[in-house]
């Protein structure tokens, strides 16, 4: 086990926290799996989701 932890870069390690915790913040304010998805790939550059992904994510719904 801990030969398996210690094959993985500490880059990677972090930038899947990063991700984790943008999603756990898009379940939060109650975006179901594929809106979480998209607003995570929407918003790379934040931690958490801006004040204004919801009229983001209405406009989105209405293109597709």
């Amino acid at each position: 086990m801990l030969e398996a932890l210690e094959s993985v870069p500490l880059l990677f390690m972090c930038r899947f926290a990063v991700r984790s915790s943008r999603f756990a913040d898009a379940y939060f304010c109650g975006l179901d799996g594929a809106d979480a998805a998209w607003a995570n790939k929407k918003y790379r550059g934040h931690r958490t989701l801006p004040p204004h992904y919801l009229d983001d994510l209405r406009k989105h719904r209405k293109e597709g």
